[in-house]
């Protein structure tokens, strides 16, 4: 069963380091609450000559976010928590016994990837997306009410959690919810937050949200379109096991009865620390890429315009089998094309490439027809092509 997300704020995945209180860092002592910089009102004072709001001069338009957007909306201030380079900021006198709780020689999971079947998911929609009832099953006291423009099929967090996330790109405003179960026309959550995405207002103190540390879960999510750019450019979201009794701002909310001041409190800000090296990262990451470029390559089941082969179209049958000789022929030129192991060794020039046959002695390859017309067909000559393939399999059937 997995524990509730403990969520804190991590600059760069890799070995870490913990940030000291004080006035040059957001971050403060373990528990201790005291106010950062926090979202401040504004007031404009009208002219004296503008004597109706239709003569006043216009306000300027808001300024066009430089930070992590979703649509035309920032995901919080530039100056947020989440967006702030801590880079420069000095060394908590407590970051080793933060980082052994937590665990100095355990690696990081990223728990996102596999075609969606892990992370977050979470969805956009229009100012206009209707609202609908959301009855909150364990935290009403702590929940900002509904009703939330949540769809019918807003996608939920696979797993025990099970949290929906919903961006209203039009308003710029977040909603999260925890434990999330369609009814219909509403939702049963065990609690919900409300965002302001163009403020840096925190929730009250004390106060959960979808995420036990009172924090919003979507600034900390890595998100594709960012990858794709070349840049993060806020805090990740990261969980642990055990935390202690505090936080610190702008998380609002602990989950943990323990005063043991070595483990992390919530909203910990963590970074990689500045000694570590990581031009191995790039150059296997480049190793890879190179491969793949070099090779053209083709991996696992995934669809490669140069290997499309014409079905079977023949209109008798002696047309139809010459048209599956020639998809088995077609095949077995894929197969001794791509059935190969590149080995990819990494140097400052570049990857240096060889390749090694694959064993098929024992699993011989096998046409993929995914029941197409002429599949029985298909199957059938390439028995008698390749008699080594063995009995004779259902239509349709494929190995991987």
């Amino acid at each position: 069963m997995r524990i509730r997300s403990f969520t804190f704020l991590l600059a760069v995945i890799a070995t870490m380091v913990v940030l000291p209180s004080g006035t040059s860092s957001p971050a403060v002592e373990p528990g201790d609450v005291s106010s950062p910089a926090i979202a401040q009102k504004s007031t404009r004072l009208r002219d004296p000559a503008c004597r109706h709001p239709r003569d006043c001069p216009k306000p300027p338009a808001p300024p066009a976010p430089t930070g992590p957007t979703i649509g035309q909306c920032p995901v919080f201030p530039p100056d947020n928590a989440w967006n702030t380079d801590i880079s420069a900021y000095p060394l908590h006198p407590n970051s080793a016994n933060f980082i052994a709780s937590i665990g100095a020689g355990t690696r990081l999971h990223a728990d996102f990837g596999g075609g969606g079947a892990y992370g977050i998911p979470f969805v956009t929609v229009p100012g206009s997306q209707p609202r609908v009832p959301i009855n909150f099953t364990h935290y009403p006291d702590e929940s900002d009410p509904g009703p939330y423009p949540f769809p019918p099929d807003a996608p939920v967090e696979g797993g025990s959690d099970r949290h929906v996330i919903v961006v209203d790109v039009d308003n710029c405003v977040l909603y999260e919810t925890w434990l999330s179960y369609y009814v219909g026309p509403g939702w049963n959550v065990a609690n919900g937050a409300v965002w302001n995405l163009r403020s840096n207002a925190l929730r009250p103190l004390g106060w959960t949200s979808a995420d036990a540390a009172g924090l919003p879960i979507l600034p900390g999510l890595v998100r594709y379109d960012e990858v794709a750019a070349g840049s993060i450019n806020h805090a990740i979201r990261f969980t642990v096991s055990r935390s202690q009794r505090g936080y610190i701002l702008p998380a609002t909310h602990f989950a943990s009865s323990s005063t043991d001041p070595n483990r992390p409190p919530m909203g910990l800000r963590v970074r990689m620390r500045a000694d570590y090296d990581i031009s191995w990262i790039t150059g296997q990451a480049r190793v890879i890429a190179e491969a793949a470029l070099q090779r053209d390559e083709i991996r696992g089941s995934h669809f490669k315009p140069d290997c499309d082969i014409p079905p079977v179209r023949g209109s008798n049958p002696t047309e139809m089998r010459q048209d599956a000789r020639r998809w088995c022929e077609a095949f077995q030129k894929q197969n001794d094309r791509w059935l190969k192991t590149t080995i990819a060794t990494y140097a400052p020039q570049g990857a240096k490439l060889s390749y090694e046959p694959v064993d098929t002695s024992l699993i011989p390859p096998r046409p993929r027809t995914y029941g197409m017309v002429g599949a029985e067909l298909i199957e059938e000559v390439w028995r008698e092509l390749h008699p080594e393939v063995g009995a004779k399999r259902r239509p349709g059937e494929n190995s991987e």
